[in-house]
């Protein structure tokens, strides 16, 4: 199909984008973005949303982005990477990219109040 619009799936790696690229529809080419290495088919491209540049890079000709990086406040990452750095200088980096390279559309799924006992 020719002209499909590229998507590009941030934490595309993870439990909800592994799930969202297999139901994404056929007009959709479908890019991941993460820290972590994929073993899927889809193209991957290595990077981090608290990197500017990488999220330059991985922007570049993307129609569609969905950010659905999130760290738990709860949990204690195996990096460097802390829950403000990655929800706040992340998603400053992001709109930032998305300005730089005319991206159409971007849909974001926020990890905050993602429990049994948020309102």
């Amino acid at each position: 199909m020719p002209n499909k619009k590229k998507i590009l799936v941030l934490g595309g790696t993870g439990f909800l984008g592994t799930e969202l690229v297999k139901i994404l529809p056929e007009e959709l080419d479908p890019y991941l973005f993460s820290r972590n290495e994929s073993n899927s088919e889809i193209k991957h491209i290595s990077g981090s949303i608290t990197d500017l540049e990488s999220l330059n890079f991985a922007f570049k000709d993307i129609d569609i982005v969905v950010n659905l990086v999130g760290l738990s406040p709860i949990i204690k990452p195996k990096d460097d990477m802390s829950y403000s750095k990655v929800h706040v200088q992340g998603m400053q980096n992001i709109i930032e990219a998305v300005r730089r390279n005319n991206v159409k559309k971007i849909i974001h799924v926020s990890a905050l109040g993602a429990d049994k006992n948020s309102d």
